[in-house]
């Protein structure tokens, strides 16, 4: 390994795209954990309130718009690494594909213009398993936000600290929030995975859109109302 290579391998500056899911979150603090790497972090979102205090540079920026995204991307100029962890979803596989390759070479292109010295680019992508082959499906935030009638609800993860003391606030002992952390980090990390394809013959007759609208939303509203 040569003397440049050995350099660019320990200083590193992160361009983090799509940065605040499973993977984005994952991505963001295992930089922190490096005082040698700089993270950068871009969405059409700002970055969730929760973790505000710990959160790196971030850009807002539209990336379906090509010169929008040069203009905003006009003060990278050192970036060596890009993990694009930005995804649209669309009613189908063939829907999907376009916005995705589109915000895809908005961000090269970006890149590009600024002859930024790119190393290394890790593309992760892709929608969650809710029976995508069997059909268009509606992710459960969507669901639930059109349900109890909140429109800008949106799914949002939390440290696992804050997931381990709701779960003892709710009558958790600590061994057993640990176990549940433990598994929920073994998701999240895909170490623990289904091993039976989703089908039909697996999938529950009720629809999450029927549950939230029969159990769901009467269950909210209701205490709501009581509230």
């Amino acid at each position: 390994m040569s003397a440049t290579s050995e350099t660019s391998a320990t200083k590193r500056q992160i361009l983090l795209v799509g940065p605040y899911g499973v993977l984005g979150t994952g991505v963001v603090d295992a930089v922190a954990e490096n005082p040698k790497w700089r993270i950068i972090t871009a969405a059409r979102r700002p970055a969730p309130t929760y973790r505000a205090q710990a959160a790196p540079h971030h850009i807002s920026v539209d990336l379906m718009d090509r010169e929008g995204t040069t203009k905003d991307f006009s003060s990278l100029d050192k970036v060596t690494d890009l993990v694009f962890a930005a995804y649209v979803e669309k009613p189908t596989m063939a829907e999907t594909v376009e916005p995705n390759a589109r915000m895809l070479k908005h961000t090269l292109a970006a890149l590009a213009a600024r002859n930024v010295p790119l190393q290394r680019i890790v593309l992760a992508g892709g929608a969650k398993s809710y029976g995508f082959s069997l059909g268009a499906f509606n992710a459960p935030a969507k669901a639930i936000a059109r349900g109890i009638g909140k429109p800008d609800l949106r799914y949002q993860q939390f440290p696992y600290d804050q997931m381990r003391q709701a779960l003892t606030q709710a009558g958790f002992s600590p061994q057993k929030a640990a176990v549940y952390i433990e598994m929920f980090q073994a998701i999240n990390a895909s170490v623990l995975a289904a091993q039976e394809p989703r089908s039909p013959q697996n999938i529950t007759a009720t629809s999450f859109e029927t549950f939230v609208q029969d159990v769901f939303a009467p269950a909210y509203q209701g205490k709501a109302s009581a509230a």
